[in-house]
C-alpha cells in the first residue's frame, strides 16, 4: 500500500451523473483503477487503506469493493466475519 498523498492523476471517463475527469488516485492501485474504467466499469472513488484500514473502489452502480494489502488479511477479515455472524446465531 501506498503512504497517504501518493497519487497519480488519471483522465477518467464521465459517464451519465458521474463527472470525473482527472482525479488523483491512489498510486497503487491507479492501474486497477484505470483498467477498471477502460474496460466499462465505471468508477466514483477509491482509496487503498494506506495499510492502516481497509481500502475500497465504489463503483457507479453503488457497490464498493474491497481493497486488502494480501491474501492472509482477506482471509483474516472474512474468518472475523463469519465468526462474528455465526457468535450471534439465528
Amino acid at each position: 500500500m501506498c503512504e497517504h498523498g501518493d497519487t497519480v492523476i488519471l483522465e477518467l471517463p464521465i459517464v451519465g451523473d458521474i463527472r470525473c475527469g482527472s482525479a488523483d488516485i491512489d498510486r497503487c492501485i491507479a492501474p486497477i483503477i484505470k483498467a477498471m474504467n477502460a474496460g466499462g466499469i465505471i468508477t466514483k472513488a477509491c482509496c487503498c487503506g494506506h495499510g492502516k484500514v481497509m481500502g475500497y473502489i465504489q463503483l457507479a452502480d453503488g457497490r464498493y469493493l474491497g481493497v486488502f494489502p494480501n491474501r492472509r488479511t482477506i482471509m483474516k477479515h472474512r474468518h472475523e466475519k463469519l465468526m462474528g455472524d455465526s457468535a450471534t446465531g439465528p
